[in-house]
């Protein structure tokens, strides 16, 4: 995508440390095997807010971590979380790092069900392209996942 190397170890550090506020979500919710009621799911939600405010805000990393922090969940169309922005608010940074996050929680299993299959994960980026992941994000991590550089299971 043009990236610098700078740019990519920015990303690569964004992307470590991009679920650091999930650190106040109790291991119980994380893992729990059914469904979340709303106050579970308000404090797993909450997660890009605390770890961009109590953990990374005032950091002085070379490159936007805290923002790739806080609005990793937002979405192109604005349907994300926790600020709703949408289209050119959104970096470049954010727009890779949004996807590659849905990629990888539905590529991996969890302790509260399997991996997702390939075909489903392709399919719910194809879904996505241009609504809610921006379409060059897609299509890097199209090419990605049917090269096999994307693990299931």
């Amino acid at each position: 995508m043009g990236l610098t190397d700078e740019e990519l170890l920015g990303l690569y550090i964004g992307g470590l440390l991009h679920d650091i506020g999930k650190i106040i979500v109790p291991e119980t919710i994380l893992t729990e095997p059914g469904k979340l009621s709303d106050i579970e799911w308000e404090m797993i939600k909450s997660h890009p807010e605390v770890g961009y405010n109590q953990i990374l805000k005032d950091t002085d990393f070379p490159w936007p971590v805290a923002e790739m922090t806080l609005h990793h969940h937002e979405r192109l169309d604005g349907s994300g979380y926790p600020d709703g922005l949408e289209g050119d608010q959104l970096t470049t940074e954010v727009r890779i790092l949004g996807a590659v996050d849905v990629v990888e929680a539905m590529s991996t299993r969890r302790p509260y069900r399997k991996a997702r299959t390939k075909e489903r994960t392709l399919n719910v980026i194809k879904e996505g392209k241009g609504n809610k992941f921006d379409p060059e994000v897609v299509e890097v991590l199209i090419d990605m996942i049917e090269e096999g550089e994307v693990e299931f299971g």
